[in-house]
């Protein structure tokens, strides 16, 4: 009945909604709708900011998203909806679209420092768990797609290894970070209402 009531409510004409309550009401229906898949995410071997990553993972997601950019697919699976700086989870930019549909499935580098080469960067957040930590994470491993589509009702599904490198100093923070996931792609908000992730990443001469 209450999902239903915030269904009823967004209908009401836009100039009486607040932009801020509009915020609060989308990660409340994405809760309604349930999630649209699986996964689990694990860290280990911590050398640094360890409680909060402790605190953070493993993590298995309730919200997945797939965003297509003109040459790329943007993955982002967490533990909540709402951007990307608000929430713990993974985020993978796929550069390399036609070798990540390649069947079998090949293992793709996700590389750090990022080029004009790289075929996948990663990082992980724990902005849930530490909101007030000022720091980035990059992950340097390998990524396997069984299935990659931004489209909708479509499959997005693989696995990874690697470790977290933290994408300031490129220290390991992490010496092992795994993930599987499995999830139908949904389009509109709150799936596809959420930043694109930070571009500051150092990148090699």
């Amino acid at each position: 009945m209450f999902c239903l009531q915030l269904l009823m409510s967004t209908h009401r004409p836009i100039h009486r909604i607040l932009l801020g309550a509009v915020a609060l009401v989308w990660p409340l229906l994405a809760g309604c709708l349930g999630p649209s898949g699986e996964g689990r995410i694990e860290i280990s071997d911590l050398r640094e900011h360890e409680e909060c990553f402790e605190k953070a993972f493993p993590l298995e997601p309730s919200f997945f998203a797939a965003r297509e950019r003109i040459d790329s697919i943007g993955l982002l699976l967490q533990n909540r909806a709402g951007p990307e700086q608000d929430a713990d989870g993974l985020y993978l930019e796929v550069y390399d679209l036609e070798a990540a549909r390649t069947k079998p499935a090949p293992d793709l580098s996700i590389e750090y420092p990022v080029t004009g080469q790289t075929p996948v960067r990663g990082e992980v957040t724990v902005a849930s768990a530490c909101p007030s930590l000022n720091a980035s994470f990059a992950i340097r491993g390998q990524v396997q797609f069984d299935a990659l589509s931004a489209q909708k009702g479509e499959k997005v599904q693989g696995e990874l290894s690697g470790e977290v490198i933290d994408a300031r100093s490129g220290d390991i923070v992490a010496g092992d970070v795994t993930g599987v996931w499995s999830f139908e792609v949904r389009t509109g908000s709150p799936w596809q209402f959420y930043p694109s992730p930070r571009d500051d990443y150092p990148t090699s001469p």
